[in-house]
Order: structure tokens, then C-alpha cells, then sequence
């Protein structure tokens, strides 16, 4: 074990967490809070991480009555911010800031990533949490890793909560809202109004402009506004009536086939280390939270299921994470096995989804019966036909430890 003896040893007797959401709040990276004026926008500086917010990008969805529209669907949904909001802005630049930090650096797809620097933003007002509808010039500075070509970095964006998740592509930003077109006044009598969805409410009773056709009252199609005809036709799916219905709602089931719900990769500008998203969206689709620079990483192209079984101290409240030797990854086995037999309880990967011949360490941490269990020890992936062609298993056994041992081995990652 890499922690380095029992739990009599240390001489810490402090009660462990309960669960692993508890643990990862005490020993993940800490937030830092900036103050930015809503009307006015401003800058963040972090250690790592740099972006602007422009002036009307932060919204409230429970105040009333609704001024703003977050999504930019041509439907009110939402009251711009005034005064002083507070950013929350957590960084994760190292491998172990992300295991720490319950952020592993994982895609949907299953997909190994290579990081250059993840965040969690949160932003605050009035005692709640208001949503930021998009970010300019996002810079991650410094990066730990140094792609050869930039713009094989990309952003991921991810909806942080306090369970798992994986890293996504965006989807891409709709055009940045006129804040001066958000009446009916305004709408109907200023022309640069006249092409805003936001006006949509205001002009689109006789439909006589552009911007009206596609809106619900004005459909280029009638067919394609009732329930599920985007998801159900395919005609449909590529017009314009579904392209308006679906923007900012993405994650409706019916929406995500829809063209303009197609995530798209937004690669990053700039010199290595430092790597450059402009205008990146933010918050508006999916109420994303965490932000990630990543590059698909160039790992083994063969790949395979791992399997990590504890033959001791297991319990329900546990983690198994892979860090791959002088790569800025980490990859998290967060699948329990189903139905294993006593004894053989633990996580397994995505299938197919970790590189066979890569050297690194495995990681697996335990809380229970309010004492630390940890193991950290060295692991080659390779396939030994443990449970099928092309799958791999590794048997664990933390140990108890003190929570000093735990808390020293857990920051020297």
C-alpha cells in the first residue's frame, strides 16, 4: 500500500467520512469567489483558468416576471441579473486534483482524455444559484500537458453535481442575444431588434418577419410542432420549426437528433501550454457547471473491460481510479459488478474502454465503519481472458489506515 500502514499506526483516530460524496468535499481542490457586476461583466483570473462574461450573461429562472430568454429559443424564460453576483471558481489542473476532486477525466463516448486543466464555475445572487449563459475568451494557461497541435485541444463541458459524470462535447452556442431587445417597445421599434428571437413574443402574431418562421405560432410546417415530430420524422428533425423548438432544449429526448443539437467538437486556438476557446458556451444547454480542455488521448488503440475486485474491506462507499504513468488522466471504475459473489465485489470499466500495455497505478479508496481504507499500487493493463475475450481483472485489498497515512498518500498524487 502506498499510504503506509494500519490505522493503529498513524496515531490519527479522527472518524472518516460517511460517504464518498463527504470525502471528496473534504479533500478535493477549494473554490474561490470573485465578484463581477451583472450589468457590467467582467473578468476571472484564477490560477490557471482565465474567461470573461459579458454584460446580461447571468440569468435567474425562478424570478419573475421573465425578462430574458437563456436559451435563445424566442421564449421568455428567465430574469436578467442586476447588481453584484458571486463566481464560485473551483481548478483542477493535475491528475490528483482530479481524483481528489471526484472529476475524472473520462467522455461520454468512453473515451480516455488528456487534460489541460478542468474548472467548475458556479455563480451566485440573492442567496441562490443563477445560471451564466456563456463565457468569452476561456483560456486554460499553463496546461500540464503540451499538445504539438492546439487545436487538437478541445472543450468538454459537464453538468457537475455530486455523483459521476462524464465529460461531453457542446453543443454549439446560439448567436450572443441583443441585450436592448427584451420589450416589446424595443422590439417593435428598433430594426436591429427585428432579427432577435427574443422578439419572436413581440412580432410574430401576423408572422411577417424573418424571424418569426419556425416559431411555434408561426411553423413552417404545421406537422412538425406537434409532440415528438422532430424525434419521429425525419423531415421534420432537419427543418427549420424543429431547430427553433429544440434550441436550448437539447437535452429533450425528441431534440436529440436535431441538427442544431448535434454536439460538435470546439477546438481551442492559442500556443501550447496555453490553449484558447472563444465565445464558449456555457450553462445554456444542459445547465453545464464544469468546464474541461482536453485532447482525446493518443493511448493504445487496443482496448479492453477492466475488472477490480476487492477481496477485502469492500464497501459500498468506495473508488477505483487508474492514473497512467506521465499522462495527465485519470480514469475512474465507478460500474459495480453486478451480482458478484461474496468476496468478489468491486467496479468495473466501460467495455472496451481502457488501453491494454499502459503502465501506470491503481488507486482504491474505502470508507467504513468510519475508518480510511486505502491501497495504491503499480498495474500494467493487459488482457488475461479473466472474463472474456479482451477483459482484464484485478483483485484489491485496501487496508486500514490512519487518517493522516490516507491524507498524505491521497496528496502526494
Amino acid at each position: 500500500s502506498g499510504a503506509g500502514g494500519s490505522g493503529g499506526a498513524g496515531g490519527s483516530t479522527a472518524q472518516a467520512p460517511g460517504t464518498m460524496i463527504e470525502l471528496f468535499a473534504k479533500i478535493g481542490p477549494k473554490a474561490k469567489t470573485f465578484t463581477i457586476n451583472a450589468e457590467t461583466g467582467g473578468k476571472i483570473v484564477g490560477d490557471n483558468i482565465v474567461f470573461g462574461i459579458p454584460s446580461g450573461a447571468f440569468h435567474d429562472t425562478t424570478a419573475w416576471p421573465f425578462n430574458a430568454d437563456l436559451d435563445n429559443d424566442g421564449q421568455l424564460d428567465s430574469q436578467l441579473v442586476a447588481g453584484d453576483v458571486h463566481v464560485e471558481v473551483t481548478e483542477f489542473k493535475s491528475a490528483g486534483d482530479m481524483l481528489r476532486g471526484n472529476l475524472p477525466t473520462m467522455s461520454e463516448g468512453g473515451q480516455l482524455l488528456e487534460s489541460g486543466g478542468s474548472a467548475i464555475i458556479k455563480a451566485f445572487a440573492g442567496g441562490h444559484e443563477v445560471r451564466i449563459s456563456r463565457l468569452q475568451n476561456l483560456t486554460f494557461k499553463n496546461a500540464p500537458v503540451s499538445v504539438e497541435n492546439a487545436a487538437s485541444m478541445e472543450l468538454f463541458l459537464g453538468m457537475k453535481g455530486d455523483g459521476d459524470f462524464t465529460w461531453q462535447r457542446p453543443v454549439a452556442a446560439p448567436p450572443e442575444p441583443n441585450p436592448n431587445c427584451v420589450t416589446a417597445e424595443q422590439c417593435k421599434v428598433d430594426k436591429t431588434c427585428w432579427d432577435q428571437p427574443s422578439c419572436r413574443p413581440f412580432l410574430c402574431n401576423g408572422c411577417g418577419f424573418d424571424v418569426c418562421l419556425g416559431a411555434d405560432n408561426c411553423p413552417i410546417n404545421p406537422a412538425c410542432q406537434i409532440a415528438n415530430a422532430c424525434k419521429d420524422d425525419q423531415a421534420c428533425a432537419a427543418s427549420l420549426d424543429c431547430q427553433v423548438k429544440c434550441r436550448g432544449n437539447c437535452d429533450l429526448d425528441e431534440c436529440r437528433d436535431v441538427p442544431s443539437c448535434k454536439p460538435a467538437p470546439i477546438a481551442a486556438s492559442g500556443m501550447s501550454p496555453e490553449y484558447l476557446f472563444n465565445s464558449a458556451p456555457f450553462g445554456n444547454i444542459g445547465g453545464h457547471n464544469a468546464a474541461n480542455c482536453d485532447a482525446i488521448s493518443h493511448l493504445s488503440a487496443q482496448h479492453l473491460t477492466l475488472f477490480v475486485r476487492f477481496g477485502s474491506n469492500y464497501s459500498t462507499e468506495s473508488g477505483v481510479f487508474f492514473l497512467p504513468t506521465s499522462e495527465n488522466t485519470v480514469a475512474k471504475l465507478y460500474t459495480k459488478i453486478p451480482n458478484p459473489p461474496m468476496g468478489q465485489e468491486g467496479y468495473q470499466s466501460y467495455v472496451d474502454a481502457m488501453p491494454s500495455g499502459v503502465a501506470g497505478k491503481l488507486v482504491v479508496v474505502a470508507l467504513k465503519d468510519g475508518k480510511y481504507f486505502y491501497e495504491e499500487k503499480p498495474y500494467a493493463i493487459a488482457d488475461d481472458g479473466s472474463a472474456g475475450a479482451n477483459t482484464a481483472t484485478v483483485m484489491a485489498n485496501p487496508v486500514e489506515v490512519s487518517e493522516a497515512a490516507f491524507t498524505a498518500a491521497i496528496n502526494a498524487l
